[in-house]
């Protein structure tokens, strides 16, 4: 007995003694190394957290404890809210030690100088690295959602990425920050808000969320909206997220505790019915759609033009949520006085759909307030039937690089578009198009639905015809850079067979024109 356990003791000497590469038999990789902490999560997916170290860097002090503090407060902070708005008790998944209050970060050691990985055009070398990683070590790569924290020395100088990039979203860990200094004065206190509010903002665009500025009576009540200007108030003043964010994130990968297989596949729910009305100080919207099964809510996003729409310029936009209704309807009433900004100018709503394998799709529609007053002009028309018209003639349509054919602007789907030539040989204006409608009919107007990209139609003329031969000027037409429907209203009914619309610029001022429907309608 003696013999052997000094053999067993000898032969355990000689494994903890050996470099892992020198363990006889065993791949380096596949020999566990006992950090001390002993990483968990309940959660079917966790959000990968990268520390990313220039080869000119070092890691900066204590960086393990201080981001981890970080992390762990602001799964509490995702958690409160989810909660709050009645999505249960749950945030995004980390795999933590929880006894010892860390949490996993993937140290990588960057093979180029920080200048490489500039905040305008360095992020690609990042995610290039990033990726290699992951494919030499998946086991690694918990989830589709990456948050990846640039070690630097000096926040102006070392000019690092700092935003969100698809799933992926860029944040920085500087000398010294730490969550002990939330809310405190000094330069302290305002760096430890404006990077660490900043770094839970980007989180919430690298997990899927938009910009948005919460109604104006859940500001009086919890503060700043996250996704509005909450990275400049987390941590010193109330901040909060809102129910819409709340939505979107109950679909959401790294929330989730349970495995499925089709996470963020692509669906097309096409709105098949809209009403649209202002009426006792509210906008109401109600509708139908298709293609949508696994939908479950309807987020409603009012962007004005204040300070612009979309992209970088939504942070103020009002947003509401509501459950799918049945199988395929929603309903919305919006009070106007929950709008933060009531100034005249241009709207945009758009409807999101959430898919409960986190997909989302969204669909855009202009309106605008006139002398303090909502003007709805969007939802449906008794638009005609097109399943039988046929485009008869047009100037280019790109079908290499992309599907650009002309007869997507009759396939009664707003997410194709006609797109003028432009991989090879690409026509300067005019462009144009030719509608055969099949029979002679009468139209108090039409519809144009600007596709949600690039090179949108701005100025462009219409004419009719009886016969393909003589034309009928109606007039020039202006189209604003928004998506969804826009209405040309005729002064007087007017009887055509075909319509010729003939583009002479765009909206970006580029050479190309693009379209995602056009329609007729008879009131």
């Amino acid at each position: 007995m003696k013999k052997n356990a000094c053999l067993l003791l000898l032969v355990a000497a000689f494994l903890f003694a050996c470099k892992k590469s020198d363990v006889p038999g065993v791949p380096a990789e596949e020999v566990p190394t006992d950090t001390g902490y002993h990483y968990k999560s309940d959660y079917a997916y966790n959000l990968n957290v990268v520390y990313f170290i220039a080869s000119d860097k070092t890691a900066n002090d204590d960086y393990h404890r201080r981001i981890s503090e970080v992390m762990l407060q602001g799964q509490e902070f995702y958690g409160k809210w989810m909660k709050h708005w009645g999505f249960g008790d749950k945030s995004f998944g980390l795999l933590k030690d929880v006894a010892k209050k860390r949490i996993k970060i993937i140290e990588i050691k960057g093979k180029l100088s920080q200048s490489n990985y500039s905040y305008d055009s360095g992020s690609g070398n990042v995610l290039k690295e990033i990726n290699e990683y992951f494919a030499a070590h998946p086991a690694e790569k918990t989830s589709d959602h990456t948050l990846i924290i640039m070690c630097v020395k000096d926040i102006q100088a070392d000019k690092a990425p700092f935003y969100g990039l698809g799933r992926n979203c860029f944040a920085l860990d500087y000398p010294g920050m730490d969550i002990k200094d939330l809310g405190a004065g000094g330069t302290a206190g305002s760096e430890a808000t404006g990077w660490i509010g900043g770094l839970m903002h980007e989180l919430g665009h690298g997990i899927n969320l938009p910009h948005n500025g919460g109604q104006k009576s859940e500001n009086t009540q919890f503060g700043t909206s996250l996704m509005g200007a909450g990275n400049s108030t987390y941590g010193k003043a109330p901040t909060y997220l809102t129910k819409a964010d709340c939505a979107i994130l109950n679909n959401n990968q790294v929330f989730s505790k349970v495995t499925r297989s089709d996470w963020y596949t692509s669906f097309s729910p096409v709105i098949t019915r809209l009403n649209a009305k202002y009426e006792g100080g509210n906008i109401v919207v109600s509708g139908r759609f298709s293609g949508g099964g696994g939908v479950n809510y309807i987020n409603f996003y009012n962007d004005g033009n204040k300070n612009g729409i979309g992209g970088n310029k939504d942070y103020d936009a009002v947003p509401w949520s509501t459950q799918k209704i049945g199988l395929d309807s929603f309903y919305v009433s919006m009070p106007f006085s929950e709008f933060t900004n009531t100034e005249d100018y241009p709207y945009e709503l758009r409807i999101m759909f959430c898919n409960q394998n986190g997909s989302l799709v969204t669909a855009p529609y202009p309106y605008e307030i006139k002398n303090g007053q909502p003007l709805v002009d969007f939802g449906d028309k008794n638009e005609y039937n097109k399943t039988n018209w046929q485009v008869i003639d047009f100037s280019s349509e790109e079908t290499v690089a992309e599907d650009g054919k002309v007869a997507n602007i009759l396939d009664k789907n707003n997410t194709t578009a006609w797109v003028t030539r432009w991989n090879t040989n690409a026509p300067t204006f005019p462009h144009h198009f030719v509608v055969n409608m099949e029979q002679s009919l009468v139209a108090d107007g039409f519809t144009f639905t600007q596709r949600g990209g690039s090179s949108k139609i701005k100025d462009m003329q219409i004419l009719t015809s009886t016969d393909n031969i003589s034309w009928t000027a109606l007039g020039n037409y202006v189209l604003k850079d928004v998506g969804g429907p826009q209405f040309i209203y005729l002064p007087a009914p007017k009887t055509f067979k075909y319509f010729k619309v003939i583009v002479t610029s765009a909206t970006d001022g580029r050479q190309y024109a693009s379209l995602a429907e056009v329609g007729v309608f008879k009131n």
